[in-house]
């Protein structure tokens, strides 16, 4: 049985937290001495943002130098990240060093979370401050790792900052900024000015200027545009499936079931690195189950009879990258007849 428009919708969405102010008191640790060969800082046991440490690699500094970390009880940062942000409870702490400050300096940022909950449209993160330029930046973590007991820690590489502060971030209630930062950190500077910049030249484009809500355009733009875009994303995607004959029995690229089961196959894969978080040794009857229910996971994606991990392989990401596309202009044209069908446009 075929997906509905919403739920095709949802699960192609799926393809392509932090501050309140405290402090006070004096929790500095002593000073660290870091040289070329590397070393470890962290944050005393004493102060509420123990867990808090940070990794420098060797190589990273050519001199020796002396590097502080000044804990919750002691930083205060000048200004604050702004809304969408929820910092966890004790998530922020300073740094501070003789002479110029080594803004360049390659370090790992390892930062408690506790049980901090994320939820739906919700991600870990961390925020930087360089008094350079009196800005914060953030970052989505490299990894998240869970104990046993549910207790999570992010680790972020990055470089030197004035200030640090955690915790998770909502991304429908952030400021556009903060995630261009992400985008441009991860694919080069630029990169997000470009998207956007792309994004409005498309939507200048005659074929959706001339769509307006009644009936007549949407079946022009429906009939036209998108069945032209359908249909060339179609003959792309048929070229491919004839490259498909070792990846099963089941790969008529077109067809509802090869859509139903490859979302299935990409929801399993989200279930188990989530479930891979909370899973630390068997020791208790909760982490055998969830081994269970790892096992349970791979053992459905190897039951597939097209093997999507061979359709990967064998076609690269363009391949999805088109199959996302064909199945946007299919949900448009159901949006439309939909519409229509329901008397919602004139």
């Amino acid at each position: 049985m075929g997906l509905t428009y919403r739920s095709r919708l949802a699960l192609l969405v799926l393809f392509p937290q932090l501050w309140s102010c405290g402090g006070g008191g004096d929790s500095s640790p002593p000073d660290s001495s870091v040289g070329p060969e590397g070393g470890e800082l962290a944050v005393n046991p004493s102060d509420p943002a123990y867990g808090f440490k940070i990794v420098i690699p060797a190589g990273a500094l050519s001199e020796r130098r002396t590097i502080v970390i000044d804990g919750f009880l002691a930083a205060y940062p000048p200004t604050l990240p702004g809304p969408g942000l929820h910092r966890y409870a004790a998530g922020a702490v300073g740094l501070r060093t003789h002479g110029d400050k080594p803004y360049g300096l390659a370090m790992t940022v390892h930062a408690p979370l506790g049980t901090m909950a994320m939820a739906a449209g919700e991600i870990a993160c961390l925020f930087g401050y360089d008094a350079s330029t009196d800005t914060w930046h953030l970052m989505v973590p490299d990894a998240v790792a869970r104990d046993a007991a549910g207790s999570a820690r992010i680790s972020v590489t990055t470089t030197y900052h004035d200030y640090f502060a955690w915790g998770k971030v909502v991304l429908s209630e952030i400021p556009e900024v903060y995630l261009r930062q992400v985008v441009d950190a991860r694919f080069g500077g630029g990169i997000s000015a470009a998207a956007a910049a792309e994004l409005a030249r498309i939507a200048q484009r005659s074929e959706f200027a001339q769509v307006s809500p009644n009936r007549a355009s949407l079946l022009a733009f429906r009939n036209g545009f998108l069945e032209l875009f359908k249909q060339g994303q179609a003959t792309y995607l048929l070229a491919e499936q004839a490259k498909l004959g070792a990846c099963g029995t089941a790969c008529d690229v077109l067809s509802d079931r090869f859509l139903d089961d490859a979302m299935s196959y990409a929801g399993n894969l989200i279930r188990i690195k989530w479930w891979s978080f909370f899973v630390g040794d068997i020791s208790t009857i909760a982490d055998v189950l969830m081994w269970i229910h790892l096992i349970n996971l791979y053992a459905a994606n190897e039951r597939f009879p097209c093997n999507y991990k061979c359709v990967t392989e064998t076609c690269g990401g363009t391949f999805w990258q088109v199959y996302a596309g064909y199945w946007f202009a299919v949900i448009c044209q159901e949006l439309i007849d939909t519409a229509i069908a329901n008397g919602w446009v004139d």
